[in-house]
C-alpha cells in the first residue's frame, strides 16, 4: 500500500479535509500556516496541538506547514513583493517565537556562523519554496 499525501484539499475547511482523507488513501497532509491559524500569522502551538491531534484521530499526520501564498500580483509588482517577501521572515520569526525556538535557532545557525537575521531577510522566491 503507497503511503499518499496531499495538500489540503479544501483549504482550512478541517472538516472536509478530514472526511476526504478517510475516504481516500491519503496518510499526510500539509496546510497552509493560514488554513492553520484561520489567516492570521503562525497559529499558537496549542492550536496546533489541537489540529494535529483532530487529523490524527482520523490516520492523518499533519506532515507540514509551508509559508501563506504570495499573490500573484507580488511577480509583477516590484513593492508587493518587497513586502510580501518581507512577510516571509516575519512569519518565520514569529512562528520560532511562538514554539520557544527563536534562541535555539539564533545559537544553531550562529554555531555554523550565519546569522538569523540574514536567514529572516533572504528569502528570495517565497513562491517557489525556497
Amino acid at each position: 500500500m503507497l503511503d499518499i499525501g496531499v495538500f489540503a484539499p479544501f483549504g482550512g475547511d478541517h472538516e472536509r479535509n478530514r472526511a476526504f482523507c478517510r475516504d481516500t488513501a491519503v496518510r499526510h497532509i500539509v496546510l497552509s500556516v493560514a488554513d492553520a491559524s484561520g489567516g492570521e500569522g503562525p497559529p499558537a502551538a496549542a492550536d496546533l496541538a489541537r489540529l494535529a491531534g483532530e487529523y490524527a484521530a482520523e490516520g492523518v499526520a499533519l506532515a507540514a506547514l509551508t509559508p501563506p501564498r504570495v499573490p500573484q500580483q507580488a511577480f509583477a509588482d516590484a513593492g508587493t513583493r518587497e513586502r510580501e517577501l518581507e512577510s516571509i521572515g516575519r512569519l518565520l520569526e514569529s512562528a520560532l517565537g511562538k514554539f520557544g525556538l527563536l534562541d535555539t535557532a539564533r545559537q544553531a545557525l550562529a554555531d555554523v556562523g550565519v546569522p538569523l537575521d540574514e536567514v529572516l531577510e533572504a528569502e528570495p522566491d517565497a513562491a517557489l519554496g525556497n
